[in-house]
Protein backbone atom coordinates (compact mmCIF):
# COMPACT_ATOMS: atom_id res chain seq x y z
CA UNK A 1 0.00 0.00 0.00
CA UNK A 2 1.18 3.45 -1.02
CA UNK A 3 0.25 6.64 0.18
CA UNK A 4 0.59 9.64 -2.64
CA UNK A 5 1.46 13.06 -1.66
CA UNK A 6 0.02 15.98 -3.74
CA UNK A 7 2.38 19.00 -4.00
CA UNK A 8 5.57 17.81 -3.11
CA UNK A 9 7.88 21.25 -3.85
CA UNK A 10 8.47 22.64 -1.03
CA UNK A 11 10.02 21.63 2.49
CA UNK A 12 6.40 21.18 3.45
CA UNK A 13 6.15 18.40 0.64
CA UNK A 14 9.60 17.27 1.03
CA UNK A 15 9.64 16.29 5.09
CA UNK A 16 6.18 14.45 4.41
CA UNK A 17 7.97 12.19 2.02
CA UNK A 18 11.17 12.15 4.41
CA UNK A 19 9.03 10.83 7.40
CA UNK A 20 7.08 8.32 5.56
CA UNK A 21 10.11 6.97 3.95
CA UNK A 22 11.90 6.93 7.22
CA UNK A 23 9.59 4.55 8.49
CA UNK A 24 9.29 2.15 5.62
CA UNK A 25 6.21 3.39 4.42
CA UNK A 26 5.44 3.51 0.55
CA UNK A 27 5.37 7.12 -0.76
CA UNK A 28 4.27 8.80 -3.92
CA UNK A 29 4.86 12.19 -4.66
CA UNK A 30 2.53 14.47 -7.44
CA UNK A 31 3.42 18.35 -8.44
CA UNK A 32 3.06 20.66 -11.74
CA UNK A 33 6.47 20.05 -12.51
CA UNK A 34 9.85 17.93 -13.17
CA UNK A 35 11.99 20.22 -10.72
CA UNK A 36 9.95 19.23 -7.18
CA UNK A 37 12.21 19.29 -3.95
CA UNK A 38 10.82 15.94 -3.10
CA UNK A 39 11.21 14.39 -6.46
CA UNK A 40 14.87 14.29 -5.24
CA UNK A 41 14.40 12.74 -2.19
CA UNK A 42 15.70 9.23 -1.96
CA UNK A 43 12.59 8.49 0.01
CA UNK A 44 10.26 8.49 -2.60
CA UNK A 45 9.03 5.81 -5.05
CA UNK A 46 6.59 6.88 -8.05
CA UNK A 47 6.65 10.66 -9.42
CA UNK A 48 4.16 12.32 -11.27
CA UNK A 49 3.59 15.29 -13.33
CA UNK A 50 0.16 16.91 -11.92
CA UNK A 51 -0.90 20.16 -13.17
CA UNK A 52 -2.85 21.93 -10.13
CA UNK A 53 -4.88 24.04 -12.44
CA UNK A 54 -6.85 24.17 -14.59
CA UNK A 55 -9.32 22.39 -11.99
CA UNK A 56 -10.64 19.71 -15.10
CA UNK A 57 -7.00 18.75 -16.06
CA UNK A 58 -6.03 18.91 -12.01
CA UNK A 59 -8.65 16.24 -11.58
CA UNK A 60 -9.05 14.17 -15.22
CA UNK A 61 -5.07 13.31 -14.19
CA UNK A 62 -5.33 12.44 -10.81
CA UNK A 63 -7.85 10.37 -11.16
CA UNK A 64 -6.05 8.90 -13.99
CA UNK A 65 -3.11 8.05 -11.55
CA UNK A 66 -5.00 6.44 -9.25
CA UNK A 67 -7.00 3.92 -11.67
CA UNK A 68 -3.36 3.07 -12.90
CA UNK A 69 -1.86 2.96 -9.43
CA UNK A 70 -4.22 0.98 -7.30
CA UNK A 71 -1.79 0.09 -4.77
CA UNK A 72 -1.91 3.93 -3.82
CA UNK A 73 -4.86 3.93 -0.79
CA UNK A 74 -3.90 7.16 0.98
CA UNK A 75 -3.58 10.79 -0.02
CA UNK A 76 -2.44 13.89 1.25
CA UNK A 77 -2.83 17.15 0.22
CA UNK A 78 -0.66 20.31 1.46
CA UNK A 79 -2.22 23.65 -0.17
CA UNK A 80 -5.36 24.61 1.24
CA UNK A 81 -6.30 25.76 -2.61
CA UNK A 82 -5.76 21.67 -3.84
CA UNK A 83 -7.51 20.55 -0.40
CA UNK A 84 -10.70 22.40 -1.35
CA UNK A 85 -10.62 21.42 -5.15
CA UNK A 86 -9.74 17.52 -3.87
CA UNK A 87 -13.01 18.31 -1.42
CA UNK A 88 -15.34 18.72 -4.33
CA UNK A 89 -14.99 15.46 -5.35
CA UNK A 90 -14.35 13.67 -2.21
CA UNK A 91 -17.28 11.05 -2.30
CA UNK A 92 -15.21 10.05 -5.57
CA UNK A 93 -12.01 9.61 -4.31
CA UNK A 94 -13.04 7.84 -1.51
CA UNK A 95 -13.48 4.95 -3.81
CA UNK A 96 -10.02 5.00 -4.19
CA UNK A 97 -8.59 6.19 -1.71
CA UNK A 98 -8.77 7.71 2.28
CA UNK A 99 -7.91 11.11 1.92
CA UNK A 100 -5.78 11.97 5.02
CA UNK A 101 -7.20 15.35 5.34
CA UNK A 102 -11.23 17.05 6.70
CA UNK A 103 -13.72 17.46 4.46
CA UNK A 104 -14.76 21.57 3.42
CA UNK A 105 -17.33 22.18 5.78
CA UNK A 106 -15.01 21.62 8.85
CA UNK A 107 -12.10 23.15 6.42
CA UNK A 108 -13.84 26.35 6.07
CA UNK A 109 -13.41 26.88 10.14
CA UNK A 110 -9.69 27.03 8.86
CA UNK A 111 -10.04 29.44 5.96
CA UNK A 112 -13.20 31.40 7.21
CA UNK A 113 -11.45 34.02 9.97
CA UNK A 114 -15.05 35.40 10.79
CA UNK A 115 -15.75 31.29 11.44
CA UNK A 116 -13.11 30.73 13.52
CA UNK A 117 -13.68 34.25 15.52
CA UNK A 118 -17.17 33.25 15.97
CA UNK A 119 -16.27 29.42 17.25
CA UNK A 120 -13.29 31.08 19.74
CA UNK A 121 -15.60 33.82 21.28
CA UNK A 122 -17.75 30.92 22.14
CA UNK A 123 -15.29 29.11 23.93
CA UNK A 124 -13.78 32.38 25.70
CA UNK A 125 -10.43 32.10 23.61
CA UNK A 126 -9.01 35.37 23.46
CA UNK A 127 -8.69 36.62 20.06
CA UNK A 128 -7.17 40.25 19.06
CA UNK A 129 -10.25 43.18 18.38
CA UNK A 130 -11.20 42.57 14.46
CA UNK A 131 -13.41 44.72 12.36
CA UNK A 132 -14.67 42.84 9.43
CA UNK A 133 -15.67 44.98 6.72
CA UNK A 134 -18.51 44.19 4.66
CA UNK A 135 -19.28 47.45 2.81
CA UNK A 136 -16.96 50.31 2.50
CA UNK A 137 -18.68 52.60 5.04
CA UNK A 138 -17.96 49.93 7.97
CA UNK A 139 -14.46 51.14 7.81
CA UNK A 140 -15.94 53.84 10.61
CA UNK A 141 -15.60 51.05 13.16
CA UNK A 142 -12.27 51.59 13.04
CA UNK A 143 -11.74 55.24 13.68
CA UNK A 144 -11.30 54.98 17.74
CA UNK A 145 -9.57 51.50 17.96
CA UNK A 146 -6.39 50.98 19.18
CA UNK A 147 -3.36 52.01 16.48
CA UNK A 148 -1.40 50.13 14.89
CA UNK A 149 -3.27 47.40 13.33
CA UNK A 150 -2.76 45.06 10.40
CA UNK A 151 -4.95 44.12 7.65
CA UNK A 152 -5.20 40.83 6.13
CA UNK A 153 -8.04 38.64 4.20
CA UNK A 154 -10.65 38.22 5.70
CA UNK A 155 -11.19 34.38 4.08
CA UNK A 156 -8.75 32.24 1.59
CA UNK A 157 -12.05 31.96 -0.89
CA UNK A 158 -9.69 29.89 -4.08
CA UNK A 159 -12.94 30.51 -6.24
CA UNK A 160 -13.17 33.93 -5.98
CA UNK A 161 -12.31 35.63 -9.34
CA UNK A 162 -10.75 38.78 -7.15
CA UNK A 163 -8.57 36.40 -4.93
CA UNK A 164 -5.57 36.61 -7.24
CA UNK A 165 -6.32 39.69 -8.39
CA UNK A 166 -6.75 42.23 -4.84
CA UNK A 167 -3.13 42.94 -2.62
CA UNK A 168 -4.54 40.60 0.26
CA UNK A 169 -1.04 40.58 1.79
CA UNK A 170 -0.58 41.22 5.80
CA UNK A 171 -0.04 45.36 5.74
CA UNK A 172 0.71 47.59 8.77
CA UNK A 173 -1.14 51.25 9.11
CA UNK A 174 0.11 53.55 12.39
CA UNK A 175 -3.10 55.57 11.40
CA UNK A 176 -6.67 55.68 10.13
CA UNK A 177 -6.37 57.83 7.36
CA UNK A 178 -4.09 55.60 5.81
CA UNK A 179 -5.84 52.33 6.95
CA UNK A 180 -8.67 54.57 4.92
CA UNK A 181 -7.21 55.28 1.58
CA UNK A 182 -5.92 51.62 1.40
CA UNK A 183 -9.05 50.35 1.93
CA UNK A 184 -10.48 52.76 -0.87
CA UNK A 185 -8.57 50.32 -3.58
CA UNK A 186 -11.39 47.56 -2.64
CA UNK A 187 -14.13 49.61 -3.07
CA UNK A 188 -15.32 48.60 -6.41
CA UNK A 189 -14.71 45.05 -5.78
CA UNK A 190 -16.58 45.73 -2.46
CA UNK A 191 -14.93 42.64 -0.94
CA UNK A 192 -12.65 43.38 1.88
CA UNK A 193 -9.97 42.51 4.15
CA UNK A 194 -10.26 42.19 8.08
CA UNK A 195 -8.79 45.14 10.06
CA UNK A 196 -6.79 43.60 13.39
CA UNK A 197 -5.27 45.80 16.31
CA UNK A 198 -1.37 44.70 16.00
CA UNK A 199 -0.33 42.56 18.74
CA UNK A 200 3.53 43.30 19.66
CA UNK A 201 4.69 40.41 21.28
CA UNK A 202 6.17 36.50 20.99
CA UNK A 203 4.58 34.57 17.95
CA UNK A 204 4.17 30.89 18.47
CA UNK A 205 2.65 27.48 16.74
CA UNK A 206 0.77 24.95 18.18
CA UNK A 207 0.85 21.61 16.28
CA UNK A 208 -1.68 18.95 16.39
CA UNK A 209 -2.89 15.86 14.97
CA UNK A 210 -6.63 15.35 15.95
CA UNK A 211 -8.01 12.04 15.63
CA UNK A 212 -11.67 9.91 17.01
CA UNK A 213 -12.13 13.34 18.57
CA UNK A 214 -9.05 13.87 20.48
CA UNK A 215 -5.57 14.49 20.69
CA UNK A 216 -2.82 12.10 19.22
CA UNK A 217 0.22 14.57 19.01
CA UNK A 218 0.72 18.21 20.48
CA UNK A 219 3.65 20.35 19.89
CA UNK A 220 4.49 24.10 20.35
CA UNK A 221 7.30 25.95 19.17
CA UNK A 222 8.63 30.05 19.10
CA UNK A 223 8.92 32.02 15.53
CA UNK A 224 12.56 33.46 15.54
CA UNK A 225 12.63 34.76 12.66
CA UNK A 226 10.31 36.15 10.07
CA UNK A 227 11.01 36.49 6.04
CA UNK A 228 9.47 39.31 5.45
CA UNK A 229 10.49 40.86 9.02
CA UNK A 230 7.39 42.47 9.47
CA UNK A 231 4.72 39.95 9.13
CA UNK A 232 6.56 37.90 7.21
CA UNK A 233 6.52 33.54 7.35
CA UNK A 234 8.52 32.03 10.08
CA UNK A 235 11.75 30.81 8.74
CA UNK A 236 13.59 30.02 11.58
CA UNK A 237 11.68 28.16 14.76
CA UNK A 238 12.21 26.97 18.05
CA UNK A 239 10.92 23.74 19.90
CA UNK A 240 9.48 24.91 22.90
CA UNK A 241 7.69 23.32 26.44
CA UNK A 242 4.07 23.19 25.85
CA UNK A 243 1.74 25.88 27.43
CA UNK A 244 -1.13 24.63 29.21
CA UNK A 245 -3.18 27.71 28.40
CA UNK A 246 -2.75 26.87 25.02
CA UNK A 247 -3.06 23.25 25.11
CA UNK A 248 -6.58 23.63 26.50
CA UNK A 249 -7.53 26.58 23.41
CA UNK A 250 -6.60 24.30 21.00
CA UNK A 251 -7.96 21.25 21.95
CA UNK A 252 -10.88 22.45 22.83
CA UNK A 253 -11.48 24.65 19.81
CA UNK A 254 -10.97 21.52 17.34
CA UNK A 255 -13.17 19.72 19.18
CA UNK A 256 -15.55 22.23 19.13
CA UNK A 257 -15.18 22.08 14.97
CA UNK A 258 -14.81 18.31 15.06
CA UNK A 259 -11.27 18.33 13.23
CA UNK A 260 -9.32 15.24 12.33
CA UNK A 261 -6.11 15.42 11.06
CA UNK A 262 -3.16 17.86 11.48
CA UNK A 263 -3.39 21.25 12.02
CA UNK A 264 -1.36 24.23 13.44
CA UNK A 265 -2.94 27.07 15.38
CA UNK A 266 -0.93 30.60 15.64
CA UNK A 267 -0.97 32.58 18.72
CA UNK A 268 0.68 35.58 20.06
CA UNK A 269 0.82 36.49 23.01
CA UNK A 270 -0.07 40.36 23.91
CA UNK A 271 2.61 42.41 25.37
CA UNK A 272 -0.31 44.76 26.72
CA UNK A 273 -2.37 42.52 28.48
CA UNK A 274 -0.32 39.23 28.67
CA UNK A 275 -2.21 37.17 27.25
CA UNK A 276 -2.22 34.96 24.34
CA UNK A 277 -4.15 35.46 21.86
CA UNK A 278 -5.62 33.06 18.40
CA UNK A 279 -4.16 34.59 15.12
CA UNK A 280 -5.59 31.42 13.05
CA UNK A 281 -5.80 28.13 12.08
CA UNK A 282 -3.81 26.37 9.28
CA UNK A 283 -5.60 23.44 8.62
CA UNK A 284 -2.86 21.90 7.09
CA UNK A 285 0.94 20.35 7.27
CA UNK A 286 2.73 23.72 7.98
CA UNK A 287 5.84 25.52 6.36
CA UNK A 288 7.37 24.42 9.80
CA UNK A 289 6.79 20.91 9.45
CA UNK A 290 10.17 19.88 9.51
CA UNK A 291 10.94 21.06 13.00
CA UNK A 292 8.98 18.68 15.32
CA UNK A 293 10.66 16.01 13.26
CA UNK A 294 13.87 16.90 14.05
CA UNK A 295 12.96 17.30 17.57
CA UNK A 296 11.35 13.82 17.57
CA UNK A 297 8.22 14.02 16.47
CA UNK A 298 7.69 12.88 12.99
CA UNK A 299 4.17 14.74 12.73
CA UNK A 300 3.40 12.60 8.85
CA UNK A 301 4.32 9.12 9.48
CA UNK A 302 2.07 10.53 12.98
CA UNK A 303 -0.62 11.65 11.25
CA UNK A 304 -0.53 8.06 8.95
CA UNK A 305 -0.52 5.87 11.98
CA UNK A 306 -3.67 7.53 13.55
CA UNK A 307 -5.51 8.76 10.59
CA UNK A 308 -4.84 5.48 8.08
CA UNK A 309 -3.67 3.18 10.38
CA UNK A 310 -6.47 4.24 12.91
CA UNK A 311 -4.00 3.46 16.07
CA UNK A 312 -4.84 4.96 19.02
CA UNK A 313 -1.89 6.38 20.63
CA UNK A 314 -0.57 9.76 22.23
CA UNK A 315 2.61 11.64 22.46
CA UNK A 316 4.02 15.23 23.47
CA UNK A 317 7.79 14.04 23.97
CA UNK A 318 9.87 16.03 22.30
CA UNK A 319 13.30 17.44 22.81
CA UNK A 320 13.33 21.01 23.76
CA UNK A 321 15.23 23.88 22.39
CA UNK A 322 15.56 22.54 18.93
CA UNK A 323 16.34 25.07 16.05
CA UNK A 324 14.78 24.36 12.30
CA UNK A 325 16.04 27.08 9.60
CA UNK A 326 14.60 27.32 6.12
CA UNK A 327 17.67 28.53 4.50
CA UNK A 328 16.63 30.55 1.77
CA UNK A 329 13.91 31.99 3.67
CA UNK A 330 16.17 32.90 6.25
CA UNK A 331 19.15 34.40 3.94
CA UNK A 332 16.31 36.08 2.06
CA UNK A 333 15.50 37.89 5.42
CA UNK A 334 19.50 38.67 6.02
CA UNK A 335 19.52 40.42 2.78
CA UNK A 336 16.27 42.62 3.91
CA UNK A 337 18.19 43.71 6.81
CA UNK A 338 21.56 44.22 4.80
CA UNK A 339 19.42 46.64 2.20
CA UNK A 340 16.82 48.62 4.55
CA UNK A 341 17.71 52.07 5.81
CA UNK A 342 17.68 51.48 9.44
CA UNK A 343 13.96 51.68 9.43
CA UNK A 344 14.36 48.08 11.04
CA UNK A 345 14.80 47.03 14.79
CA UNK A 346 17.40 45.05 14.07
CA UNK A 347 20.98 46.32 13.24
CA UNK A 348 23.22 45.31 10.54
CA UNK A 349 25.96 44.34 12.73
CA UNK A 350 24.02 42.00 14.62
CA UNK A 351 21.93 40.42 11.81
CA UNK A 352 25.60 39.26 10.48
CA UNK A 353 27.01 38.05 13.16
CA UNK A 354 23.27 35.88 14.11
CA UNK A 355 23.18 35.14 10.47
CA UNK A 356 27.02 33.01 10.23
CA UNK A 357 26.92 31.73 14.29
CA UNK A 358 23.74 29.88 13.41
CA UNK A 359 25.79 28.04 10.59
CA UNK A 360 28.06 26.93 14.00
CA UNK A 361 25.31 26.31 16.41
CA UNK A 362 25.00 22.09 17.07
CA UNK A 363 20.86 22.99 18.12
CA UNK A 364 20.18 24.35 14.94
CA UNK A 365 19.52 22.10 12.22
CA UNK A 366 17.66 22.58 8.57
CA UNK A 367 14.11 22.08 6.87
CA UNK A 368 15.66 20.92 3.65
CA UNK A 369 19.32 20.35 3.99
CA UNK A 370 20.03 16.42 5.97
CA UNK A 371 22.62 14.53 5.63
CA UNK A 372 20.94 11.44 5.29
CA UNK A 373 19.33 12.76 2.18
CA UNK A 374 21.19 15.23 0.68
CA UNK A 375 20.41 15.68 -2.59
CA UNK A 376 16.93 17.94 -2.17
CA UNK A 377 19.54 20.65 -0.29
CA UNK A 378 22.10 20.62 -2.54
CA UNK A 379 19.11 21.25 -5.34
CA UNK A 380 17.97 23.62 -2.85
CA UNK A 381 21.05 25.58 -2.64
CA UNK A 382 21.55 25.23 -6.76
CA UNK A 383 17.91 26.35 -7.01
CA UNK A 384 18.87 29.79 -4.67
CA UNK A 385 21.85 30.77 -7.32
CA UNK A 386 19.75 30.53 -10.24
CA UNK A 387 17.33 32.63 -8.97
CA UNK A 388 19.88 35.39 -7.61
CA UNK A 389 21.89 35.39 -10.64
CA UNK A 390 18.60 34.88 -13.29
CA UNK A 391 19.91 31.84 -15.36
CA UNK A 392 17.96 28.65 -16.65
Amino acid sequence: MSTLVIGVGTQIGLEIIRSLGKYGVSVYGAGPGKNQLGFYSKYIGKKFILPFSPEEVFIERLFYILKKNPEIKYLIAISERNITVLNKYRSELQKYVKLLFPPQEVMEYALNRRKTNKVAQKLGIPIPQTIFIDRFEDIEKAKNIPYPVITKPATRDFHHPLQSKLDFRVKYFSSYPQLKKHMETFKEANWFPIVQVCCDGEETGFAIIMARGKPVVCFQYLNMHLSPVKGGVPVLRESIPINPEIKTYSIELLKAIKWEGVAEIDYIRDHRDGQFKLLEINGRFWGGTPLPSRAGLPFPYLLYRALAKEEDFYTENYKIGIKCRLLGGDTTRFLEILKSSNQLSISKWQAIKEYISLFFDPSVKYDIQTLDDPLPGIMDIWFMIKKVLKVG
